[in-house]
């Protein structure tokens, strides 16, 4: 499900998705701050993406799901819970290590102000499915976020497909597709410019397509003409 269909405060304020490496990244963020403690993306990241990659290949369809789905998902979980174990208990046992009194109240009550600011901001959540020859997979959803570019939403698609494409090869090894309107987006230089929430809009749908050749700008002429025909 979405994060979109769980009612406040839940979906506001507890809920994350777990095929969204940003969101996973949020969540730690946010809990580790609580204890005054920065939380390092680097330190994190390789396990982070091996969740996310996971978790994306298993269909939560009742029809489609395998009986061991259930078992795999609580051992990925398993596995990043006691990673982020580890982080606290090297953390804590550093004698440098120390929070006391007004400080650490101090760090708790900007924390709470910080996520306070962070969920009034607008975002939602949208449904890619993927279509490749290896590796199908419908509903995985991603939140698009009031700042979020167009290339924002590729890396976090990425984290998803990196088994299966190369880094750095959206438009050459993978393209996105509006399912209303079978468009294909096609961005290339100013990815980082584009505000995602002008391309992937609330109530929309996507689908990831493996491309067989790079894709070329007479494509797109051949396959507007073709469906006017």
């Amino acid at each position: 499900m979405k994060r979109d269909d769980i009612l406040p405060p839940l979906g506001l304020y507890q809920c994350y998705q777990l095929n969204d490496y940003r969101s996973v990244v949020g969540f730690f963020s946010k809990l580790l701050t609580l204890f005054g403690i920065k939380f390092d993306e680097e330190m994190s990241k390789v396990v982070i993406e091996k969740l996310v990659s996971d978790i994306s290949k298993i269909s939560f369809k009742a029809e489609e799901s395998e009986e061991n789905d259930k078992e795999t998902i609580e051992k990925m979980i398993e596995n990043l819970k006691n990673h982020m174990d580890k982080r606290f208990l090297e953390i804590i046992e550093k004698p440098a290590y120390q929070i006391m009194g007004d400080n650490l109240k101090l760090n708790i009550e900007e924390s709470k102000i910080q996520q306070i600011t962070n969920f009034t901001e607008v975002s939602y959540s949208v449904p890619f499915d993927i279509d490749f020859p290896k590796f199908k997979n419908q509903n995985l959803y991603i939140e698009i976020r009031q700042d979020d570019t167009f290339q924002d939403i590729t890396n976090t698609l990425y984290f998803i497909l990196k088994e299966y494409v190369p880094a750095f090869t959206y438009l050459e090894e993978w393209i996105i597709v509006e399912y209303k309107t079978d468009k294909h987006v096609v961005i290339r230089e100013i990815a980082d410019k584009i505000p995602a929430k002008v391309i992937f809009r609330p109530n929309t749908k996507w689908k990831i397509i493996k491309l067989d050749k790079p894709y070329k700008a007479q494509d797109s002429h051949q396959r507007i003409i073709f469906k006017t025909w």
